[in-house]
């Protein structure tokens, strides 16, 4: 009997060893201000699995440290229930060598030294939030990611600026997701609205207008940083070099993209490509529009030497510019069921355009076509 009973007991003890609770079981609901008068003292009640809510309101904090495994939520579905303002004390929100934090539903402003700062930290997401008038002397006024991996859905950038790189969203040695974003009224060095460096991921279903580049890239520029690019807009964004977009030892894929309306003050109205080593950009552009934007030389498009571009399936017409309305090349230039007017090219390499053979007809990329390939 003994034995009986020793054994039956091992048995039960094992199956019990077997029971491990999950997180989502554990997992607590923190109210601020309820069970907390502050995010910040709601996040250090957290523990992995945790989130805390956040009730509408204004919220004076700055360098609110964040915790893996938490999520922090606003309490309704609009952004601007919950702001948190660091009123330019410094950034509002730190991300430093954590993992599957979450960031939900919030507006960020006032942040001296970026809204976000995420760095060496993985499997970050931040949704439906609004970055709103933060900047940084260096990278990224909205959010700076740097060696992390890192996804951004459904939010806005308005209003941001740095010094150096990314108005609105710097990444730098990152993995990045972004989708469902708009980039609007945000300045800097390089990349207005967004710079990638050193970077790869997907860009996709992103609206960039109105950004300002001292330098390339109004809407977006992209260093040596192979990205695929996907169903975005980039309108009305201005720059030295590359009002819309400035692609620099890259070889991004452009699908579905809409470049109209930008400008800059020298080369390349729409797109700039260059490098800083010798012939190392070679960006393809697939189902795009560049119409309608103005440059000093390359109104369109403009290849800077030794670079190149491949296009199939994209209209480049109506650009203006004092040399090379559509496009100013000094790197060769493969054009496939392209509708273009090679009149309006002009350069030092050659374009080479093939429209035999097509088998579908340019598709209509308006902005209005693009938005309902989603809405």
């Amino acid at each position: 009997m003994r034995f009986r009973t020793a054994a039956l007991r091992a048995v039960v003890i094992a199956i019990l060893g077997l029971i491990v609770p999950t997180t989502s079981s554990l997992a607590t609901t923190w109210h601020v201000p309820g069970d907390a008068a502050t995010i910040r003292q709601g996040i250090n009640l957290a523990a992995a699995g945790d989130t805390v809510l956040v009730a509408c309101g204004v919220y004076l904090e700055h360098d609110i440290g964040l915790r893996s495994g938490v999520t922090v939520r606003g309490a309704t579905a609009e952004p601007d229930c919950v702001i948190v303002d660091a009123q330019n004390q410094d950034r509002v929100f730190e991300c430093v060598t954590r993992d599957a934090v979450r960031l939900e539903r919030l507006t960020i402003t006032g942040g001296s030294s970026s809204g976000l700062l995420v760095r060496n930290s993985q499997d970050i997401t931040v949704s439906e939030c609004e970055f709103r008038d933060n900047f940084s002397a260096i990278q990224g006024g909205g959010i700076y990611a740097e060696s992390s991996s890192i996804t951004v859905l459904d939010c806005f950038f308005t209003d941001n600026s740095s010094s150096h790189r990314g108005g609105g969203l710097a990444v730098n040695s990152s993995m990045v997701m972004a989708s469902g974003c708009t980039f609007a009224l945000n300045s800097s060095g390089y990349g207005g609205g967004l710079s990638l460096l050193d970077s790869a991921g997907e860009i996709a279903w992103c609206h960039f207008g109105d950004n300002t580049a001292l330098t390339h890239g109004g809407g977006l520029v992209c260093t040596r940083s192979d990205v695929e690019i996907n169903y975005c807009r980039f309108t009305e964004n201005q720059a030295d070099d590359g009002g819309g977009l400035a692609i620099c030892d890259s070889s991004p894929w452009l699908q579905h993209c809409t470049i109209d309306a930008n400008t800059s003050s020298a080369f390349g109205g729409g797109l700039y490509i260059y490098d800083w080593n010798a012939g190392t950009s070679h960006p393809q552009l697939v189902h795009c529009s560049v119409r309608g934007n103005a440059s000093h030389a390359g109104g369109g498009v403009f290849v800077w030497y030794d670079n190149t571009f491949d296009a199939f399936n994209t209209d480049i017409l109506d650009n203006t510019a004092t040399y090379g309305p559509d496009g100013s090349v000094n790197g060769d230039v493969y054009l496939t069921c392209c509708d273009v007017d090679l009149a309006q090219w002009s350069g030092n390499a050659t374009v080479y355009l093939d429209n035999s053979d097509c088998e579908v007809d340019a598709e209509d990329m308006s902005w209005s076509a693009v938005k309902s390939m989603y809405r």
